[in-house]
């Protein structure tokens, strides 16, 4: 008996492009070793199997811990690097079989590249973060949305698991789950469940949210765990207190519009055409699976950024936003996907569909590109070399403060290498306790707030706003500014000429690299005084500029 595979083999043929060419393009991209920002504490999770920052991400360290040891080829952070480009090209895919339901192979292939090359899914894919995963979980449950109506308890069940397996991947996608509780509850299904199936939904629910108990185990303290999944350190409900304003009428309109903006920039102008073009007509043939996209679209986007009352004009704000807009991106395709199945002619759709991918890969590339970058790894091995053993070390900037921790952990006979200051305790009690009997450094940490935690011989000697300062002699461990210079000489990379909020710690390590530079420069050449070194530091426009207070 011969099997016609005409029909089968695009089903094949299409998902394999479409992992093929997203994985391609993140691998190209990645970043060789460790990333700026919070990558190198997840990496430190990963590695030793330790709960990172609030809430804690157990299933990234457990699931990075597995990475590494399938795959024990590269540094550790490259191996972990791969993983998120492993979950984002799986994002796609699953994107992409939803998809295909409404529109044909190609032109739904060509929209799932749409999505994984937007910015931020592009982005955190080539990085030790967990908002690639949060993209897959995403496609997953819009995946498991559809099927027959026969498989449709199964579905539901194992909806509630990824679901809660999800949340505890990053708690962001409870902004997403109204949308997927709405599609289940009040979608257009042939054959209804009974309260059973929701119970037994309930249960898995809670069985994948079961792995927060990995938690209480590794910290061995229920109320310390407990804090640290509730977020108790930046505000429960708020991304992040301390960058948190009231909400008024004005920061909703600053917020929305920066939403817009981002959004429009993070996609293509056509696929937010498109999505506009879907949600209008398809409402007439199916009014809740649009509207359900909708709901995802506006509460896991605006109501996200509604809640955590950020100051968008601020760039740090503007750096802990970025991975809202994977989710609203991806709901942003699911509509545009609806808007193409009105298209009745298929070469028209397929040139639209690439339209918008290749308009995302051009507008994103070139900020992406990352296999170069060895700032980020420069930058803490040299910390790392620079601090005597034994040292107090109280350091400003995820950077510096997740990346010389990570370190350590990567030998563990280095283990307490440095003596890191705690958030929680008062940073002067500490160094005062602490730099009684060791060097003590401060790292990142401006004049004006050296001065306000009362640190003793923070006057010049501590200018300017730097990489690190030394605040106490010990005995005979003087750094010359030779030695110091030496270590601050990093090399400069072609992406950090743009805007990149990661790279701010870098690009301020650099300018303080090349004041040190100027400051030698006065002590070898006689006809130049310090100030004019310094003024020559921040002045000179092909380096990293300082200010001179």
């Amino acid at each position: 008996m011969s099997v016609d595979n005409s029909q089968a083999s695009p089903r094949v043929i299409a998902p394999t492009f479409v992992f093929l060419t997203a994985f391609a393009a993140y691998l190209y991209c990645a970043y060789p070793a460790i990333a700026p920002r919070d990558g190198c504490d997840l990496l430190k999770s990963a590695l030793t199997l330790y709960p990172a920052h609030p809430p804690g991400y157990p299933l990234y360290a457990l699931t990075g811990h597995l990475f590494s040891l399938i795959f024990p080829f590269g540094n550790f952070a490259y191996r972990l690097n791969l993983l998120s480009a492993l979950w984002g090209a799986g994002s796609g895919v699953l994107f992409y079989l939803w998809a295909r339901l409404s529109i044909d192979d190609l032109a739904a292939a060509f929209l799932s590249l749409a999505f994984i090359f937007s910015r931020s899914l592009w982005k955190f894919s080539l990085l030790p973060e967990m908002y690639s995963a949060q993209a897959f979980f995403l496609a997953l449950l819009l995946y498991l949305s559809r099927g027959s109506p026969q498989s449709r308890p199964q579905r539901l069940i194992l909806s509630a698991l990824v679901l809660g397996i999800g949340i505890v991947n990053h708690q962001s996608l409870v902004f997403s789950a109204p949308a997927f509780a709405y599609l289940w509850l009040k979608g257009s299904f042939e054959k209804k469940v009974s309260s059973q199936v929701f119970i037994w939904a309930g249960i898995f629910f809670f069985l994948g949210l079961g792995l927060y108990l990995y938690m209480p185990i590794e910290l061995k303290s229920v109320s310390v765990a407990l804090n640290a999944i509730l977020r108790a350190q930046y505000g429960t409900l708020e991304l992040f207190s301390g960058l948190s304003r009231p909400l008024s009428p004005h920061l909703i309109f600053e917020e929305s519009l920066y939403f817009a903006k981002e959004i429009w920039i993070s996609s293509s102008p056509a696929l937010v055409l498109a999505s506009l073009f879907g949600y209008g007509l398809f409402r007439r043939q199916d009014k809740n699976l649009a509207d359900a996209l909708l709901i995802g679209f506006l509460i896991s986007g605006l109501g996200f950024l509604f809640l955590s009352r950020m100051d968008v004009s601020n760039w740090i704000a503007q750096s802990a936003l970025e991975p809202v807009f994977i989710p609203a991106t991806f709901f942003l395709c699911a509509l545009a996907a609806l808007g193409l199945s009105f298209i009745s002619s298929k070469p028209l759709r397929v040139f639209l569909s690439l339209i918008m991918a290749f308009w995302a890969f051009k507008a994103h590339f070139p900020r992406l590109s990352h296999r170069d970058d060895f700032s980020s790894e420069d930058y803490i091995e040299n910390l790392f070399r620079l601090l005597p053993p034994q040292s107090a070390v109280l350091a400003r900037g995820d950077t510096a403060v997740f990346g010389l921790k990570y370190e350590e952990a990567l030998d563990p006979s280095l283990s307490n290498r440095l003596i890191h200051s705690d958030v929680d305790l008062n940073p002067s009690l500490w160094l005062s306790r602490v730099s009684q009997d060791r060097p003590a450094f401060v790292l990142g940490i401006s004049l004006s707030e050296l001065s306000s935690l009362k640190i003793p011989n923070a006057g010049d000697s501590l200018f300017p706003y730097a990489l690190i300062q030394k605040l106490r002699s010990s005995p005979g461990g003087k750094i010359s500014e030779r030695n110091l210079w030496s270590f601050t000489a990093l090399r400069p990379q072609a992406q950090l000429e743009y805007s990149h909020s990661y790279d701010h710690d870098i690009r301020k390590s650099l300018a303080f690299a090349h004041y040190q530079d100027s400051i030698l420069d006065a002590q070898t050449d006689p006809t130049m005084s310090d100030w004019n070194a310094r003024w020559a530091a921040v002045l000179d426009p092909e380096d990293y500029h300082l200010v001179l207070k």
